[in-house]
């Protein structure tokens, strides 16, 4: 008996290697979430270390640090508008890479499927071929 073939074989990995590209993708974008939120903590603790270690009382050291909490300020606000933007952007990949891991799964299912079957056809093949052998042996030995 032949050995077991998937046919759609090649539709797997093209399924498996699309999955692949999509995490990759989601890695991706979850990665820049990540390092945005660490630059908007970054933001808040530089805003927060600057009127710590601020011990002049002078109006222009205020000024000036006003003026720089405020750029903190800014530019926490910008990381957070890009990563309101980065977190729907991975919303969307995270869901092709589902789609694209049903896809795959609903095809190894099928492979699994069919290679059961085929298990299952090769024991009954199998299971006559001793059949035959022991009716032939017992032909013979009784004479047959």
């Amino acid at each position: 008996m032949k050995r077991f073939e998937f046919s759609l074989e090649t539709v797997l990995h093209l399924r498996e290697s699309q999955e692949r590209e999509w995490e990759n993708k989601l890695a991706s974008v979850t990665g820049e979430c990540a390092r945005l939120r660490r630059e908007i903590g970054g933001f808040k603790e530089e805003k927060s270390r600057c009127a710590l270690e601020n011990t002049l009382r002078d109006v222009n050291s205020l000024m000036a640090v006003a003026n720089y909490q405020a750029l903190m300020d800014r530019k926490a606000d910008e990381a957070r508008r890009k990563l309101s933007l980065k977190e729907k952007e991975r919303e969307r990949v995270l869901k092709d890479f589902i789609e694209a891991s049903k896809k795959r799964k609903i095809l190894d299912k099928l492979k699994e499927k069919q290679h059961d079957e085929y298990h299952h056809e090769r024991n009954k093949y199998e299971e006559k071929m001793n059949d035959d052998l022991n009716i032939s042996r017992r032909a013979r030995v009784n004479g047959g």
